[in-house]
């Protein structure tokens, strides 16, 4: 049996898929793709080094739940873990794989491989069936003494998965195992060995769950129709909202981008927090500027992508109405929010130039993070009847010291300098003029890299910020 698996790239030439360019004439192009990207970031996760392990046997195998990916499975023992990142070709994209591998007593090595696609890269496939086709000819290919015995397309839940065993005429070795596609992630349980080594393959395969969700009396079906209504409905998340609302907004004509950002999130306690998010633009440059500034909701195209927009949403999330502001005033943003369990996402458009229209999603356990992190910040510096309309963003921190950028709801903003003595936080500094007197920053101690944000040199002289301490 080899310990090195390699595959061979010519099955990813087969014009099965494409991801057409995302271009638009007022803003910069990205990197131009061709045609066979997806296949070659499919290829990516497969480039699997199935190498020699040294563990402990043991004779009583494990029940293994990675906690990070939420996949359940049997191995022989505790299995080694690597992960990595693979940039997908003509792209500034990268996708992350990651690898479980676990090796028996009698030679035989397990593994599963859970690879991360970029929202996007899959929005395309029309045909996931093909794309694990594609995926095993590319492993039978990559060795001219590969020979494919079996082939089974079948689904877990409703997402199609395939059954495969590729045997190895030079030594009687085998490559068998299970490659399902769920949304942006792909998962492939695998087990090498040598002829007659497969006593526990069954044990194996029959144990993998990549969501963590199937019960004793579930199994791998034939048809989707095998699957309960329940399994049927895909799992809403921040990546599916985005990817299919994309493909919705391309069907109408409107190009659009994805990019990792961050969206402002009221939380139910009445904190405005920036919780990291994934995010779509909708790239759009209005015909008259000074109209669409005084009012974007009067632009014809900018009503049709609002509506299109909405009904996706409210068909997926349910309205989230303490963070909507629909009333229009050339102050704020108008704001549209959803939510539905774990997934919260605001569409915003922006009343000013360069045109700024985008749906962000986020999670909850993101927003109570920032949250977690920003609030000490506002408890000390912010009246509870101004908690609502204020926003913090932490800028930069050094030590103790913060630079804090200020927004409010209904405009305007300031820079501040904060100091966290002990429980609480202390402001130092606060305004938007750009200035700041070297006796201030001598008198607290301000880090240059703090101070300099403000202006690259204090002012010196009487300090004129009376407003502060």
């Amino acid at each position: 049996m080899k310990d090195h698996l390699n595959f061979d790239t010519d099955f990813l030439d087969q014009k099965e898929v494409s991801i057409e360019p995302k271009n638009n004439n007022s803003q910069p192009k990205p990197p131009k793709k061709n045609k066979v990207d997806l296949k070659a970031a499919l290829l990516t996760m497969f480039f699997i080094v199935i190498c020699v392990v040294y563990v402990s046997f043991t004779s009583k195998w494990v029940d293994f739940t990675s906690a990070s990916e939420g996949f359940k499975i049997q191995f022989p023992n505790q299995p080694q873990f690597e992960s990595d990142y693979s940039p997908v070709p003509d792209s500034t994209l990268k996708v992350q794989y990651d690898f479980y591998t676990s090796k028996e007593q009698n030679g035989t090595i397990y593994t599963v491989t859970v690879a991360n696609y970029p929202i996007g890269e899959f929005n395309k496939v029309t045909d996931p069936q093909k794309m694990l086709d594609l995926f095993v000819n590319g492993v039978v290919s990559s060795d001219k003494n590969h020979v494919l015995l079996t082939s089974n397309p079948s689904y877990y839940h409703s997402n199609s998965s395939l059954d495969f065993d590729i045997k190895d005429s030079t030594d009687n070795s085998h490559i068998q195992g299970r490659a399902i596609l769920i949304g942006q992630t792909l998962y492939v349980a695998m087990a090498a060995y040598t002829s007659g080594n497969n006593n526990n393959y069954q044990k194996f395969i029959n144990s993998f769950d990549p969501e963590g969700t199937i019960s004793d009396e579930q199994s791998i079906g034939t048809t989707p129709e095998s699957a309960s209504i329940e399994t049927q409905q895909p799992e809403i998340t921040s990546n599916s909202v985005l990817s299919d609302l994309q493909s919705t907004l391309e069907d109408s004509g409107f190009k659009t981008q994805i990019s990792h950002d961050s969206i402002v999130w009221l939380t139910d306690d009445g904190y405005n927090v920036y919780s990291p998010s994934d995010n779509l633009k909708i790239l759009y440059s209005p015909t008259n500027e000074t109209s669409y500034m005084e009012n974007p909701m009067a632009d014809s195209n900018v009503k049709q992508m609002v509506s299109l927009v909405k009904e996706y949403l409210k068909g997926k999330l349910s309205p989230n109405v303490k963070n909507t502001y629909e009333d229009y005033d050339q102050n704020t943003d108008i704001k549209y929010s959803y939510g539905e369990n774990d997934v919260l996402c605001a569409f915003t458009i922006g009343n000013y130039i360069p045109v700024s229209i985008e749906v962000g999603c986020t999670n909850k356990s993101e927003v109570e993070k920032a949250k977690s992190e920003i609030k000490p910040i506002y408890d000390s510096l912010v009246d509870k009847k101004d908690l609502s309309s204020t926003v913090f963003y932490i800028d930069k921190q050094s030590g103790d010291y913060y630079h804090i950028q200020e927004h409010g709801i209904a405009g305007g903003g300031a820079e501040l300098i904060v100091k966290k003595e002990g429980n609480t936080y202390k402001q130092l500094y606060g305004g938007n003029s750009g200035d700041i007197a070297c006796v201030r920053v001598q008198r607290y101690a301000i880090p240059e890299e703090i101070y300099s944000i403000v202006n690259t040199k204090c002012y010196e002289g009487v300090d004129l910020d009376t407003d502060q301490p």
